[in-house]
């Protein structure tokens, strides 16, 4: 289940005098894309880790040994299949690519910060700690207020944006 499907907050749409639909984006509207795209970003294969971890089967046989009922077999009912995680469409990469895109509409000093709440807000946080986040940035000013309004302010000013 991804972030937008916790979240009751979906966009809006206003009809134009032309007839056509125009999307409003609200605070809610934001920050569930971009946790959308955050958790995409995660899902984002890694080549260099892959070639770093090439599985062989040696280690699983030589851990679970071989079946005493037949001779010279790997014994295959005891390994465990992980699933793989299903790979992006090309829509969800496409949503993550301008998801990623609005952070150009927040202040550079403010993208950490956007970053880390919404790794809170993908996590399944309820409320987000920012005494946590506050320690974790320095314990500078602003205090954990300061950095709740500064969060605020980021997504209202990514909002204001795309509304034009």
């Amino acid at each position: 289940m991804n972030y937008a499907e916790t979240n009751a907050g979906r966009a809006r749409s206003e009809a134009s005098e032309t007839g056509s639909a125009r999307r409003f984006w609200t605070f809610d509207d934001v920050e569930t894309r971009l946790a959308d795209a955050m958790e995409a970003w995660w899902r984002v294969p890694d080549r260099e880790r892959g070639w770093q971890h090439v599985r062989a089967l040696w280690p699983d046989i030589a851990r679970q040994g071989w079946r005493v009922d037949v001779d010279g077999e790997f014994d295959e009912r005891e390994a465990v299949q992980v699933p793989r995680r299903p790979a992006l469409t090309r829509d969800q990469v496409k949503a993550m690519v301008e998801a990623s895109e609005w952070l150009a509409f927040v202040p550079e000093r403010d993208r950490r910060l956007v970053a880390i709440v919404l790794t809170y807000r993908v996590r399944g946080f309820d409320k987000v700690p920012w005494l946590r986040i506050w320690d974790r940035l320095g314990r500078g000013r602003p205090g954990p207020e300061g950095l709740r309004k500064r969060y605020g302010r980021a997504l209202a000013g990514i909002a204001a944006a795309l509304n034009g």
